[in-house]
């Protein structure tokens, strides 16, 4: 088996089990450069945030775009349709190519490790 044929040796799965919400949510807050201290309630949509995050959007390069986005719906799941069309990006049409490796093990390990319900 030659090495472009042969597995990694890792996943992002792999990666994502090995950390906690809270952890990937300090992760991509650095990569997004939002304050890392800042939680998924801080980051709501009521008032100024709405403004404030379709500005952050617009600076970062898609992949980072992406990921914000993803963090967005996670902090505010009802509203997270409506929030996909206002930015006219879907985190769902992005492949891990789009995102880049950083930026997808990330997402991933968001993904994973996220609980609607508290006591999960």
């Amino acid at each position: 088996m030659n090495a472009a044929t042969q597995a990694p040796q890792r996943s992002a799965l792999d990666t994502a089990q090995a950390l906690d919400f809270t952890q990937w949510w300090q992760r991509a807050a650095e990569l997004v450069e939002l304050p890392a201290e800042d939680a998924p309630g801080e980051m709501s949509l009521a008032g100024v945030g709405l403004a404030l995050l379709l500005k952050r959007l617009q600076a970062l390069p898609r992949p980072c775009r992406a990921l914000l986005l993803a963090m967005a719906c996670l902090a505010n799941p009802t509203q997270a349709q409506w929030l996909q069309a206002e930015v006219g990006l879907h985190v769902g049409q992005l492949t891990a190519a789009d995102l880049g490796p950083e930026v997808f093990q990330v997402l991933v390990g968001l993904l994973a490790t996220f609980h609607t319900n508290p006591s999960n």
